[in-house]
């Protein structure tokens, strides 16, 4: 979907800029998406899409810690190797994790560390829209 905004040329409603109250009074014209911005969007919807899945998000949780052996991440998964290998894979081409292999085993870390914070984010907009639908139940 491309990004919408006000042509810079049309009136807001009633003539007055805080007369608008929401999105939809004021003229909104579909902006084209340029390629450079289309290949950004593709990226980022890359490394959301790797972070859109349970055990990956427990193992980004888990490496939240530091460091972990693929034995460490494994157990506190409950999930087969082989499907956790496959996760990290994932994690790693996207460049959310990277390994370091050691002898026979491989550690891996947090490459970007920031997915942390945003995984804050997304507990506070899981907690406001539990919260508003408990609300509205009542």
């Amino acid at each position: 979907m491309a990004p919408l905004e006000r042509r810079k040329d049309e009136p807001m409603s009633s003539g007055d800029p805080s007369a608008v109250t929401s999105l939809r009074e004021a003229p909104l014209r579909v902006r084209p998406t340029r390629a450079g911005e289309r290949s950004r969007l593709e990226d980022r919807a890359r490394v959301l899409k790797a972070l859109g899945n349970a055990t990956r998000l427990r193992i980004v949780e888990d490496l939240a810690d530091g460091e972990r052996c693929v034995c460490r991440i494994v157990a506190a998964t409950s999930v087969s190797f082989s499907s956790v290998s496959k996760h990290l894979a994932i994690l790693e081409e996207a460049g959310i994790v990277e390994g370091d292999k050691r002898g026979l085993q491989v550690f891996y870390r947090l490459r970007a560390p920031c997915v942390l914070r945003f995984m804050t984010c997304i507990e506070a907009v899981v907690a406001g829209r539990s919260r508003a639908t408990s609300s509205s139940i009542r």
